[in-house]
């Protein structure tokens, strides 16, 4: 993003400064800032997609596996996808907003 303000950020010219500018900020915690969320995120979200998909496969087949074809399996795993990312999406939201944070330590010497 570019910008005109006079306080412009200052971006770190690689890797090593990059690492070495965050620690100097935020503290070495920030490269796990928003883990928790993720993982809370996570375990619903699969939780959710199995279970729509196992229900959605056995009433279109009747409980009989064999009888699955591809495309309903594909069928079944988009729908089961799409009912996972609604329900969880006000998660995912948080721990995006959570990692994209930026706060600044305040040094007082």
């Amino acid at each position: 993003m570019v910008t005109t303000k006079h306080a412009s950020p200052q971006y770190a010219s690689g890797l090593i400064p990059a690492f070495e500018k965050i620690i100097r900020r935020e503290g070495i915690l920030a490269f796990w800032r928003g883990n928790l969320t993720s993982l809370l995120h996570r375990f619903p979200y699969s939780g959710i997609n199995f279970f729509v998909f196992e229900k959605l496969k056995g009433r279109a087949t009747g409980g009989d596996d064999s009888q699955a074809s591809s495309s309903l399996r594909l069928a079944c795993g988009a729908f089961a996808g799409s009912t996972a990312c609604l329900a969880c999406y006000p998660l995912d939201l948080i721990r995006t907003r959570m990692t994209a944070q930026v706060t600044y330590a305040v040094c007082h010497s």
